[in-house]
């Protein structure tokens, strides 16, 4: 069943370029979950609310040195991604006219219906992140990533002690008050038993000719919209904003892998009486 969702949009890093001359993006201006899979282990989601747009842009200014870049080798035992809401942005204080050019569904948010989430069932948007706070109450979400619990809660740690310096309020998406966080199995390996990370597309992160296979950094980077590769916003000052940017999606979605299991035992063989 799912818990919750929110869409939010990964900021840029770093130096902006011309969309209108040929592109060849450097990836250090890309934050890293943007362009490849984390290596990492062990992964941790906060959500933060900002408490005014003073306090919203010293935490967001406080927690560049902590992002990780696709292109940059980092000593840091944990690593941030960083991502906002549009409502985010509007606390940030970004100018209403630059807001309204931005994606109509990332302006929305999630809807419940859409995304099969129905009223009434375990599913139901009301009980989405357990009741404890509302999807429009998240303005900016953290993402850590780290191998190690030490590394880990330390990064938690400062980047906790940043949101409270300036008032913003953290919001804990589990009734018995933990943090939300997932683990790898190891070697890949889904909860399902399946393989995972076998499908990332290979980008292209220049305007060289393509090789086969190979797919556009514009259908994931904002800011270099063309006629082939729209993305919105298009043009001026809102595009220089999100220059080397993406729009994401958050899910919090319980899997149960017993009952899988039972309807593929069950199922399985009368839908493909012949496989071995």
């Amino acid at each position: 069943r799912r818990r919750c969702a929110t869409y939010n949009h990964i900021w840029a890093v770093g130096r902006r370029r011309r969309p209108d001359l040929a592109v060849d993006i450097d990836l250090r201006d890309i934050q890293s979950l943007v362009a490849r899979p984390a290596k990492a282990t062990i992964v941790r989601h906060l959500f933060f609310g900002f408490h005014g747009t003073e306090a919203a842009r010293i935490f967001v200014r406080d927690l560049n040195p902590m992002v990780a870049m696709a292109g940059a080798e980092s000593t840091l035992g944990a690593q941030a991604n960083v991502g906002l809401t549009f409502g985010g942005l509007a606390a940030l204080g970004v100018d209403p006219e630059l807001l309204e050019e931005f994606d109509a569904i990332y302006e929305a948010g999630p809807d419940g219906h859409q995304l099969g989430d129905v009223r009434g069932s375990r599913s139901d948007p009301a009980t989405w992140w357990e009741g404890r706070f509302r999807t429009e109450d998240v303005h900016c979400m953290v993402h850590l990533h780290s191998c190690s619990d030490d590394a880990l809660d330390a990064l938690t740690a400062d980047v906790r002690s940043l949101a409270d310096q300036g008032g913003n309020t953290e919001f804990v998406a589990r009734r018995h008050g933990t943090v939300l966080e997932g683990r790898s199995l190891g070697g890949g390996t889904l909860h399902f038993g399946y393989t995972d990370g076998i499908s990332h597309p290979d980008v292209r992160w220049n305007d060289s000719a393509a090789k086969p296979g190979q797919v556009d950094f514009r259908m994931f980077v904002l800011g270099y919209a063309t006629p082939e590769c729209s993305s919105a916003p298009r043009t001026g000052p809102a595009a220089d904003l999100v220059r080397g940017s993406t729009y994401a999606a958050f899910r919090w979605i319980y899997q149960d892998v017993a009952t899988f299991t039972a309807f593929l035992r069950a199922e399985g063989p009368r839908l493909f009486p012949n496989l071995t």
